[in-house]
């Protein structure tokens, strides 16, 4: 009998081959998480005038999106998500876990919106040059 790790499953899937094809997540950045985080907590304490709760659950679920997606594209989302009025997430208080939670309707919202704001999309490297811009700005 084989060993349960190398079984086919009922899909006919051999467990430990697709072990070994699965890639590892990339690293995160140093301090990335953290910056994203401080983007958060003053987000919302402009919106709301008073500091946000932030679980020890809101690490991982941020460091998981910037591994799918990058640090910038998160912030992106993050500072648009701080401004939506779906009402789901008015209702859950803008909280960590909601942005994991609605990140794909964010993310189609924001689509949408891009062509009508922006004309054509900017690429990262501009996304970043802007984002350094504004972070240089307000630390005068």
């Amino acid at each position: 009998m084989a060993s349960v790790s190398s079984q086919v499953n009922l899909f006919g899937i051999d467990t430990k081959k697709r072990a070994a094809v699965e890639k590892k997540k990339p690293p995160v950045a140093p301090g990335a998480i953290h910056h994203l985080i401080s983007v958060f907590a003053q987000a919302y304490e402009q919106k709301f005038g008073e500091p946000p709760v932030i679980l020890k659950s809101d690490g991982p679920l941020l460091r998981n999106l910037v591994q799918q997606f990058g640090p910038v594209k998160v912030e992106q989302r993050l500072r648009a998500f701080m401004t939506w009025d779906d009402q789901f997430v008015v209702d859950s208080g803008y909280s960590l876990r909601m942005l994991h939670t609605r990140w794909n309707a964010l993310a189609a919202k924001c689509v949408q919106l891009r062509p009508a704001e922006r004309g054509t999309v900017q690429g990262a490297e501009a996304t970043e040059s802007y984002l350094q811009g504004l972070r240089n700005s307000s630390r005068r």
